[in-house]
């Protein structure tokens, strides 16, 4: 929401937005801002749109308001919030280049083929996932930024404030510590959704560069900007560590013996770690991550991007799109990231907690 609204109050915005429509030329919206933005510039009169369910009452005030995931009418096109953006995104494609473009956009993407439908996670040799790094007291839970962090090997709580802490004698039981590497080339829409959506479930996500800065440049030009390195971020023990994709991210995971290390230990302890598209096949396959730690027992299952699938010693459940073995979780690709991090949030949280995030993010039907 405050985005929409500095969107709405942002003057030089209007007018260009403005000028496109009376251009005849496509301007689109999503989440709240077909309403808060769009609506209050008198753009959508006389037009269906739809946006974010809390605010369809005041798109009722400016447009003729739809339940629609996406609604195109004319050159405006609109959406209702995250778990519809990728439809969105791939409609503005077909806009400005044609159906056989967004067909050849999306396919890669292994998008999710029937929308709205309750995700599903394939599920072998169950394993309860804890928050092992949980203090028994909410109250002694400090609150750290990166540099504040260096020397301490305690935990990492962001977005909560103290006073909430001192507020809910509960809170320690929605704690977790994840970490989550980029690098230059890694997948961003895989790693924005996996962060953005277990810091929504109150998980502390450390965001660590495996690299030498903190700016990384992702695999479409994206800009992302870590926590702190990784050589940090190796001070502390973690309850997750997942890898987001992409070819160049993948590699670097694969060449940083660091994470890696931090990745068998993890492993070795018997404790939760993941990943998505490239890095199952590209890190965790050649580093021996998929095997078991019982010489007695079969080797991990796992799925990876449909192209890197050949890359898998053991290929007989690549095609679900997440699947959970004991303490390891894999996924597909960008198009399955969402229910990959839901996955995560439902192991650690239990589903009720997960279908709770996933309807208001959209991706589930409210």
């Amino acid at each position: 929401m405050p985005g929409a609204s500095n969107f709405k109050d942002c003057g030089a915005l209007e007018s260009l937005v403005k000028k496109q429509a009376a251009d005849g030329r496509l301007y689109a919206a999503v989440c709240a801002s077909p309403a808060v933005a769009l609506g209050s510039w008198g753009l959508l009169k006389g037009l269906k749109a739809t946006c974010y369910p809390s605010f369809m009452e005041q798109l009722q005030s400016c447009a003729t308001a739809v339940e629609s995931r996406v609604q195109q009418d004319g050159k405006v096109v609109t959406s209702r919030g995250p778990g519809t953006t990728m439809e969105f995104a791939v409609t503005l494609v077909e806009q400005l280049y044609g159906k056989e473009k967004a067909d050849e956009v999306s396919g890669p993407l292994v998008m999710r083929p029937n929308h709205g439908d309750e995700y599903t996670i394939t599920e072998l040799n169950p394993l309860e996932w804890k928050c092992n790094n949980v203090p028994q007291d909410s109250k002694r839970v400090p609150i750290l930024d990166s540099k504040e962090f260096q020397g301490h090997n305690e935990f990492l709580v962001r977005g909560v404030q103290k006073e909430q802490c001192e507020e809910r004698a509960d809170l320690h039981l929605a704690i977790s510590i994840v970490l989550v590497p980029i690098a230059d080339g890694s997948e961003e829409m895989e790693a924005v959704m996996i962060i953005d959506i277990l810091r929504r479930a109150k998980a502390n996500v450390v965001v660590a560069s495996v690299g030498d800065n903190l700016e990384i440049l992702a695999s479409r030009k994206v800009k992302l900007v870590a926590d702190m390195l990784l050589d940090e971020a190796a001070k502390l023990t973690y309850d997750l560590v997942v890898l987001p994709g992409g070819l160049g991210g993948a590699q670097a995971f694969a060449k940083s013996d660091k994470l890696v290390n931090l990745l068998k230990k993890q492993a070795e302890s018997n404790k939760p770690y993941g990943a998505i598209c490239a890095s199952p096949a590209l890190v965790l396959e050649p580093h021996g991550l998929l095997k078991s730690c019982c010489a007695m027992v079969q080797g991990k299952k796992a799925t990876a991007y449909p192209a890197m699938c050949d890359k898998l010693s053991d290929q007989s459940h690549i095609d679900n799109r997440v699947v959970v073995d004991g303490n390891l979780i894999t996924s597909r690709g960008p198009g399955t990231s969402m229910e990959f991090a839901l996955g995560i949030v439902e192991k650690f949280f239990g589903r009720p907690k997960a279908l709770e995030l996933a309807k208001g993010l959209l991706v589930v039907r409210q």
